[in-house]
């Protein structure tokens, strides 16, 4: 999900309001807490001195286990594509507020450099600032940047995540444009949707399950 959700002892979800009643009970034996990125609430896990793992989230201290795919090869490869595909202009669109989303962010910034295009914010990024994450307000972002004329040489898009993605598409789609012909897409994650969009969306795999049972 989109919040942070911690299970400790009997299976619990809750925001930070509740983090601190979490840490305190008694009867808890482990935190598991689950795409966490606040550098605050981390410290007060690993402060609290119980077993406790981060799940698609990373401790920077490395006081707590973390287990999360390699966010930065993610992003390199998924551009890698791009690129074998012929593409040069190529947008990155992007929320990334979240170490998870800025990793994926350098791994596409690296690739381009390597392919000798350079990496311009101004050119390759779509920062979707507050408009969030879920396909309306990607939508949304993605027809406001072409009535801003920021589409007009880029060929492809790399989206951060495939709910990013879906939006891109169907911004892109109700501006009268067929995707692969004017545009090619690409995600991450491999969500279960990803394969029934209209035209199936092309993504890089995150094996979710298998975090899990690491965790």
């Amino acid at each position: 999900g989109g919040k942070d959700d911690l299970a400790r002892g009997r299976p619990r979800r809750g925001g930070q309001a509740e983090i601190d009643d979490i840490l305190a009970d008694p009867d808890s034996g482990a935190v598991i807490a689950i795409g966490l990125d606040d550098s605050g609430l981390v410290s007060r896990i690993a402060d609290a001195g119980v077993p406790a793992v981060l799940i698609n989230g990373m401790d920077r201290s490395m006081r707590i286990d973390c287990v999360l795919p390699d966010n930065w090869s993610a992003g390199w490869l998924a551009t890698q594509q791009l690129l074998a595909a012929g593409h040069r202009n190529i947008m990155h669109v992007t929320l990334p507020h979240r170490l998870t989303m800025q990793r994926r962010l350098e791994g596409f910034a690296t690739a381009m450099t390597e392919a000798g295009l350079g990496f311009d914010p101004a050119r390759h990024l779509l920062h979707l600032g507050e408009t969030g994450f879920d396909e309306t307000q990607a939508r949304a972002a993605i027809i406001a940047a072409h009535k801003a004329g920021r589409l007009l040489d880029v060929t492809a898009f790399f989206c951060s995540s495939d709910m990013v993605a879906f939006g891109v598409m169907q911004g892109l789609q109700s501006l009268g444009f067929a995707i692969p012909d004017d545009f090619s897409l690409i995600g991450i994650d491999d969500v279960a949707l990803s394969g029934s969009s209209r035209p199936p969306l092309t993504t890089m795999r995150i094996d979710r399950a298998e975090l899990g049972r690491a965790g």
